[in-house]
């Protein structure tokens, strides 16, 4: 880690920008680095059993900028078995947006992205 930077950005700059972090498990407590988390690019995954057939439609009525993988149904997890058919999907804000608000953006639709 460059010294400058953590200088310049404090805390935030140990933060790797392509952590992943479940959201069903956010804990009460956030970190105050976690907390001042902005972006304006999040990304959510979805699964095909949990969101309805509409599910793109329904993203496209809440405003939001959104491009969403083709379904990834051949990938490998690293001990060969499949893993669980997904699309990965970037949801772009107008703004920055703290992560909690990615998070609370993810609880308002019905179906299950993480």
């Amino acid at each position: 880690m460059n010294d400058d930077k953590v200088k310049l950005y404090g805390e935030l700059a140990k933060i790797d920008p392509f952590e992943f972090w479940d959201t069903d498990l956010i804990p009460e407590n956030l970190s105050p680095e976690l907390k001042k988390l902005k972006k304006r690019h999040w990304l959510y995954i979805v699964y095909p059993e949990s969101a309805p057939e509409d599910w793109k439609e329904q993203l496209a009525l809440t405003g939001v900028q959104f491009a969403v993988s083709p379904l990834h149904d051949r990938d490998l997890l690293v001990n060969g078995d499949l893993k669980k058919a997904h699309w990965h999907m970037i949801v772009i804000f107008d703004g920055p947006s703290t992560f909690l608000t990615a998070t609370s953006f993810r609880e308002k639709n019905t179906w299950d992205i993480s």
